[in-house]
């Protein structure tokens, strides 16, 4: 009688490890905008757009580049050029005054503030300025406010078009509130179990940081993706987990947090037991049984995980066993410990393998019996072939004989009969291998014989393949391949056939492809071999261009961004020009350009890049000249485009300061500055300075003869054009009392003294005069003299 006992509490369980399952809740992370390169670029689509992580007194200018796109619903009545640019809401609520200015088409820009997560579901959060709404024109200010609350830490994007097509440039400063969020010092308080189950649905959060809108998640160091500020995990497996949270925004990111879980065993263990007819199973302490069946058993650890141990009970019955032999003399069977080695019938009590007593009955009866035989093998011809033979015979037994062969490890095997001593029995179509050939006589004796029949080595191949920096061919398309065959097994001499009718062991002159060769050795046994001639992959670049801008006609540039194919390293050329190393092409005009690229091994793919120039207009004026105070001067201007918006500096002096061709009449040496811009919006000034000769022509005569003839009768100024007026004209005669006076008339009117006084001639004499002139600079100058009155 036996018993078993099963003590949960030192049996371990076993471990079953399930796939990792990680059910998310909360909100969900989309595509950011990346942060602005320096300096910020506008962009025509939504996904194309950065962020500025602090827009606060940024300007910034809307440009050109097709009509792009904008979310539905936007203020304006037509899209021309819309442009897009993000920033981050540093608080709830946003006063902001976008100014504009510099604009070419003298309209404006329409705008407004959206809300746009991945670039999908807009929403706008600000007024809009556009269309019905009218634009915010050239050098004025709109105050944009939003109209729901922002959420910090949250990207924005400014949405804007050109009023009829116009770009222009933009500054954007905050009245009200912030676009900058304080650095994320910490990701939050991971809340959430500590200790918990295998299997079991456990829900984490973290507390996070103002300004953080982004939390990625780990478990282990690996990556949850779709996480937000908090998230349900299952517990595949028991063990320890380092569950860890990271807070960002698109502008900052703070040092992640992280909790230390453990995961406890929650594991089914099944037990297959046998007990002895009349035995008991002991399950533990308080439990047991005593017959066969199924028998399951739940139990709660320290952690509240549950365990389940299914029990499988079998019987085992009583044995007795009634056992008839024939051995031969000399030999010896053993039930249990016990040798037995005489004939007779014998009685044995063991045990079996479960504990359970069996009885044995041996009924031994010894028989006389020793057979001797041999064989001689003849080998295969191929490897792998059944073309070898066996001959074996019997030299010592009791014939008529029965045999049986089997291939060791093999299912392959035979039979037959010998009827008398040394008769050769020859066993054929055998492959490689050690084969048993038992022979057997009346009696029950038998032999084993042994015999190996062995084969030649496998036939084999290897090739020597052309190597070009590891590839057979040097260049994707190429044909300098070449293939060596060396072979080894089988039995020489070798043969060779190529697909092409070729008997040699090499080739050459090979495109990339698999190559088949038959190879047989002088016993026809044949190997089929292919080898593969592989080559490096197309050669591909990539590059970007800078189209010659405004400040020359040679500001071009090709840059290479990408390459890949081919063997490094690589080398570049443009046009005709050398190879080099150099990747960025620069000074280049507008064109169409060939960019070369070569490997490593030489080979070379050439591709095209057009770069489309700016116009740059040409601007020439008149030369410096030199004019009178009173004269004027035509100005002219040329150049190389059609001139629509002209502007000359200063305004000072001229008929128009927008016009090609202004009539100039400064007062005071000036230099005058006019500038053109193309439609690309290049600029090109170009000046004269005109020197003004301040010479004031003023003439009084020295004589005069008031007689009435017609001739000389009046003494008066005679003025140059630069005079504007006489403001005083005064005449004193030798006592020095007043006999004339003229004040405030103009040069050209024929004012002057006639020679009399108080209605009466003055007598012929010398007369002081003294006049005050008004120039057109503004100037006065005092001129005096005397004149003689002749009768």
């Amino acid at each position: 009688m036996h018993s078993c006992n099963l003590n949960l509490a030192s049996n371990p369980i076993t471990k079953i490890l399930l796939l990792f399952i990680i059910l998310i809740q909360g909100s969900i992370a989309f595509a950011q905008p990346k942060p602005c390169t320096d300096p910020p670029t506008m962009t025509s689509f939504c996904k194309q757009a950065c962020i500025i992580c602090d827009i606060d007194g940024y300007t910034g200018r809307n440009g050109t580049g097709g009509q792009g796109e904008a979310p539905p619903g936007f203020c304006t009545t037509y899209l021309h050029n819309a442009k897009w640019i993000a920033f981050i809401a540093g608080s709830v609520d946003l006063k902001i005054r976008m100014s504009v200015s510099n604009c070419t088409q003298k309209r404006g820009l329409e705008l407004g503030i959206y809300e746009g997560i991945d670039c999908k579901n807009y929403k706008l959060v600000s007024n809009c300025r556009g269309g019905a709404n009218t634009a915010v024109a050239e050098n004025t200010s709109a105050i944009f406010q939003n109209i729901v609350p922002l959420t910090i830490g949250q990207y924005y994007y400014i949405v804007m078009d050109g009023s009829n097509g116009s770009v222009c440039d933009w500054t954007f400063d905050v009245l009200e509130g912030s676009t900058q969020v304080a650095p994320l010092s910490t990701s939050g308080v991971i809340d959430g179990p500590s200790v918990t189950c295998f299997n079991e649905l456990d829900h984490f959060t973290t507390s996070g940081d103002v300004g953080a809108t982004i939390f990625d998640w780990t478990v282990n160091g690996v990556d949850i993706p779709n996480g937000g500020q908090d998230i349900n995990i299952t517990w595949p497996k028991e063990g320890m987990y380092e569950v860890c949270v990271t807070a960002s925004n698109v502008c900052d990111k703070a040092p992640p947090s992280c909790k230390t879980v453990t995961v406890m065993g929650n594991v089914n263990t099944n037990i297959d037991a046998t007990i002895c007819e009349g035995g008991i199973y002991i399950v533990d302490e308080n439990t047991q049984v005593d017959a066969p069946g199924e028998y399951d058993y739940k139990y709660t650890d320290q952690h509240g995980c549950d365990s389940l141990v299914h029990i499988s009970l079998t019987q085992t019955n009583a044995n007795i066993a009634n056992i008839a032999l024939n051995i031969c003399d000399g030999d010896s069977i053993y039930i249990g410990t016990t040798p037995y080695f005489q004939t007779g019938d014998f009685t044995e009590m063991i045990q079996n393998d479960q504990g359970c007593d069996s009885i044995v009955n041996l009924s031994l009866n010894l028989v006389v019996c020793e057979m001797k035989g041999s064989s001689v093998p003849e080998s295969a011809k191929c490897f792998g072939d059944n073309s070898g033979t066996l001959t074996f015979s019997i030299q010592q037994g009791t014939p008529p004989f029965d045999y049986n062969w089997r291939k060791v490890n093999s299912t392959i095997n035979g039979q037959g009969m010998l009827v008398n001593i040394n008769q050769d029995e020859i066993i054929t179509g055998l492959g490689s291998g050690t084969y048993l050939i038992t022979v057997t006589d009346g009696f029950g004796n038998d032999v084993i014989i042994i015999g190996t029949v062995n084969e030649p080595l496998a036939l084999a191949a290897t090739a020597d393949v052309s190597d070009f920096s590891g590839y057979n061919v040097s260049c994707n398309g190429g044909q300098n391949g070449s293939i060596n065959v060396n072979m080894t097994g089988g039995t020489q001499p070798y043969s060779y056939l190529w697909p092409d009718g070729s008997l040699t062991k090499n080739i050459s002159g090979l495109a990339a492809g698999d190559y088949n060769v038959t190879l047989s050795d002088v016993n026809g046994c044949p190997l089929f071999y292919v080898i593969n001639i592989n080559e490096p992959p197309s050669l591909s670049l990539q590059f970007t261009t800078v189209d010659p801008n405004c400040d020359g006609l040679n500001t071009g540039s090709i840059k290479v961004v990408n390459s890949a194919g081919g063997i490094i390293p690589y080398e570049f050329k443009l046009n005709n020009g050398t190879f080099e190393k150099e990747l960025t092409f620069e000074g280049l005009q507008d064109g169409q350009y060939l960019i070369s690229m070569k490997d490593g091994n030489g080979c070379i793919d050439t591709t095209q890049a057009l770069l489309t120039g700016k116009i740059i207009p040409t601007l020439s004026i008149n030369d410096d000249v030199t004019i009178k105070l009173s004269d004027e001067i035509q100005l002219a201007s040329n150049s190389n485009i059609i001139i629509d918006d002209i502007k000359w500096n200063p305004p000072t002096g001229l008929s128009c300061n927008d016009c090609p061709n202004p009539v100039a009449r400064p007062f005071l040496q000036t230099t005058y500055v006019a500038s053109i811009t193309s439609i690309d919006g290049c600029v090109t000034s170009d000046s004269l300075t005109i020197r003004v000769d301040e010479s004031r022509r003023v003439f009084v005569p020295n004589v005069f003869s008031p007689n009435n003839d017609g001739i000389n009768d009046i003494f008066s100024i005679v003025a140059g054009p630069e005079v504007t007026k006489i403001l005083s004209f005064k005449v004193y005669n030798r006592w020095g009392a007043q006999v004339f006076e003229e004040l405030q008339f103009a040069p050209e009117n024929d004012k002057g003294w006639d020679g009399s006084f108080r209605g009466k001639e003055v007598e012929g004499g010398v007369f002081a005069w003294f006049a005050i002139v008004e120039f057109l600079d503004g100037k006065t100058k005092t001129f005096k003299g005397d004149v003689t009155v002749v009768r």
